[in-house]
């Protein structure tokens, strides 16, 4: 059995290393070579299609990146934390979305202002404007931990990618 798994660990190796040569040995060489005219203009950026896109956002003074989406069609202003487990969202912000604090699963949560509980949701979709993304498992905030809502784990891990360079956070989808 464990000789079988070798034949095939091997085969696959040796088709990672060979691939690509094959593949560009499948490319057609009877058209003719294509011009490529110098132009004055840049290309147009590329339009967002069939949910993909992405989102730059700018650092503000302290470092953090924030932005206003829409979550259900109702305006939040949310701060992104790359080290948030989770969307987050208060209890001001569930009210107006008609989510409850006591209907769903209660989580302890340990934030920067101690420990809390939060209550599990599901967000009906977050729009950024370029990227839409549908039922992002969030949190509620209790009613004492104040309004800060969190664009967390449950939401940017579903991204295509996530990077920060030069004071801009770059979201692809």
């Amino acid at each position: 059995m464990l000789k079988i798994a070798f034949v095939f660990a091997g085969a696959g190796c040796l088709m990672a290393l060979f691939a690509p040569q094959l593949l560009l040995n499948l490319q057609p060489t009877s058209a003719p070579p294509v011009a490529i005219a110098a132009s004055a203009e840049p290309a147009p950026a590329p339009q967002a299609s069939d949910g993909y896109g992405e989102k730059s956002i700018a650092a503000d003074s302290g470092g953090q990146y924030s932005l206003d989406v829409l979550i259900g069609g109702q305006s939040v202003h949310m701060l992104v934390d790359t080290g948030a487990t989770m969307v987050v969202i208060s209890a001001a912000v569930a009210d107006r979305l008609g989510l409850s604090f006591e209907a769903g699963r209660k989580w302890r949560v340990h934030t920067a202002n101690g420990d809390s509980f939060a209550t599990e949701a599901v967000l009906p979709s977050i729009d950024l404007g370029t990227i839409y993304m549908k039922d992002v498992p969030a949190l509620i905030a209790d009613r004492g931990a104040g309004d800060v809502n969190l664009l967390g784990a449950s939401f940017l891990k579903r991204l295509a990618s996530v990077e920060s360079r030069n004071g801009v956070l770059m979201l692809r989808q």
